[in-house]
């Protein structure tokens, strides 16, 4: 084989790691993260009750229905605490109401990321185990190959920063639509669709920014292009701008099934009476025996991992024929017929090449990039509920000043 002058992986991993410290650092300058609030035990606030300031001042004389309201002059969709209680960490998808739509597509894309950069070595290895030249190569040889044809870590991570690029997005665009739909009040409707439809709905918006990627991640996976520029513009020249969605179909049939089960199950799993799996006290609450009903981050982790588990699984066949497609697209002529000739060939055992591989990728995936993005949820919450505190005191306490006055 032709050896092809590459970047040294310390580049590689160094460009890769530095779009990840750039995200992390974009995200806490929007979130504007104040760690003593958001983890330490709430405390009283000192902020001035509108109630308080009618008591303690001599309003004009006017009629009674006209004294001061807050919500009159600071309307919001969400009414403030009345304990005088710091607002306290929560990360719970049913307290989103609150966030806006840009917060939930950054918190999908870093979580995304992060997660693709944590197991995009097993990712390749699945890959190579799918296509047509190693079909059947088991796990360790397929390590073995990637070391030995790539000389060292490089081959486990090719392709990753154009797929951290694009799934980020795609990422962005799913959370965002599908947190958007999953809290919308669906008030013409006798039920509200289930959680499944609006995964699928959420797929299909990300799923234009999500193929190109996906193809030109695998191609450079494979060592057909030496680079990112070469396989942009070898791609477009020969096959022009719908070239970049050849296997669109493929990825479609396999990720519309996957992300229904994936986000529906994850968010049923979640909901589900986790205290007869793991009984747990609640000893800060009660201050006696008793089952938690809050859901604590390994509750999300095992939640995600097994989600991730089994839907990935479950759709390793269609994983399978997209591999090819997109990586031995110039060998057939759709997906049915790679479908027909990979198990007329090989068996319909070989549908399932790569499922360990795609287990161990997406499992851990799952358990890191679900109970991320509620951690952020959760963060998000804290902090525009402070926010809206903050606002709200402001506004009492500039009244209070024009009224003294």
């Amino acid at each position: 084989m032709l050896k092809i002058t590459r970047p040294s992986f310390f580049l590689i991993a160094t460009r890769q790691w530095f779009f990840l410290w750039c995200a992390s650092w974009l995200l806490l300058l929007l979130l504007e993260v104040r760690p003593i609030t958001a983890f330490t035990p709430a405390k009283k606030s000192t902020r001035v009750e509108p109630r308080d300031v009618a008591a303690v001042t001599t309003f004009p004389p006017v009629e009674q229905d006209n004294t001061f309201s807050l919500s009159s002059l600071f309307p919001v969709t969400k009414s403030a605490p009345k304990d005088n209680t710091a607002p306290s960490f929560s990360s719970s998808r049913d307290t989103t109401s609150d966030i806006p739509i840009y917060q939930l597509a950054l918190a999908g894309a870093v979580a995304t990321a992060f997660g693709d950069a944590v197991v995009h070595p097993i990712d390749c290895i699945k890959t190579l185990q799918q296509s047509d030249e190693y079909l059947g190569t088991s796990f360790p040889q397929a390590i073995q190959i990637l070391w030995q044809q790539y000389d060292g870590f490089e081959g486990f991570y090719r392709g990753l920063g154009t797929y951290l690029f694009t799934d980020a997005a795609a990422g962005a665009i799913k959370f965002g639509t599908y947190e958007t739909l999953q809290k919308h009040q669906w008030r013409n409707m006798i039920k509200p669709p289930p959680l499944a439809l609006l995964a699928g709905v959420a797929f299909v918006a990300s799923s234009l920014v999500l193929v190109p990627g996906e193809l030109i991640k695998q191609q450079l996976q494979m060592g057909h292009y030496s680079s990112l520029s070469e396989a942009v513009e070898t791609i477009f020249t020969e096959k022009g701008l719908l070239g970049f969605y050849t296997g669109y179909a493929a990825v479609c049939l396999r990720d519309l099934p996957y992300t229904m089960m994936e986000l529906s199950i994850y968010d049923w799993l979640k909901k589900l009476p986790i205290q007869q799996l793991t009984t747990r006290t609640n000893s800060d609450k009660e201050g006696k025996g008793g089952l938690s009903t809050s859901t604590t981050t390994m509750d999300e982790v095992w939640a995600g991992a097994l989600t991730g588990g089994v839907a990935g699984f479950l759709t390793t066949p269609l994983d399978t024929i997209k591999t090819k497609v997109m990586v031995d697209g110039d060998y057939y002529s759709g997906y049915l017929s790679c479908l027909t000739d990979t198990v007329h060939e090989h068996g319909i055992c070989s549908l399932f090449c790569g499922s360990l591989a795609r287990v161990a990728w997406l499992l851990p995936f799952s358990a890191i990039y679900l109970p991320l993005f509620d951690r952020i949820k959760g963060m998000l919450v804290d902090f525009n509920q402070q926010q809206y505190q903050e606002r709200e005191t402001r506004i009492v306490e500039s009244y209070s000043r024009a009224v003294n006055e």
